[in-house]
């Protein structure tokens, strides 16, 4: 684990479960057409394991074909009040500044519901192929942008010991 430090917010990366972190909001990665969370990648899974049917049934409650970033409650074993359902196109449609605005919006919306921490998966670095220093730099860029608002802990979890911000 390592944490670094910018204004008010904390960053750490760790590497592990982001299903078992202790956070107000966990942020979930589902494909950006896809409304089944148990085929959008092994992110996805971990929630709908951890999550159990419930997980699956409130994303289907609020997913929308105009919407990238949708709210549900916690359900299940994970630890936290909300849930980020940040979707994300695959690479060949990837803007990376798309990327940042979608991480900015994140940590914008978990500003508006107080939240104190919230938790990232290393985005798309998995089945989509995104390369990791590139997302690193929208984190940081996000991050950076932020700075000034409420959230005063981040954490990225990294399910891969060669990804490091």
């Amino acid at each position: 684990m390592s944490a670094s430090r910018s204004s008010n917010i904390v960053l750490e990366v760790q590497q592990g479960d982001l299903t078992r972190i202790q956070a107000d909001v966990l942020v979930n990665t589902p494909a950006a057409t896809n409304k089944d969370l148990t085929k959008c990648g092994q992110v996805c899974k971990a929630f709908c394991k951890a999550g159990g049917d419930k997980m699956q049934k409130l994303y289907e409650q609020v997913f929308s074909d105009n919407e990238d970033l949708m709210v549900t409650a916690s359900c299940g074993q994970l630890k936290c009040g909300s849930v980020f359902h940040m979707r994300i196109p695959a690479k060949r449609h990837l803007s990376y500044r798309n990327l940042e605005d979608h991480i900015y919006r994140c940590l914008q919306k978990a500003s508006e519901q107080v939240a104190t921490s919230i938790a990232f998966p290393t985005v798309g670095c998995g089945q989509l192929g995104y390369d990791a220093s590139r997302v690193t730099d929208c984190f940081k860029q996000a991050v950076k942008k932020h700075s000034a608002d409420d959230v005063c802990s981040l954490t990225k979890v990294c399910h891969s010991q060669h990804l490091f911000l």
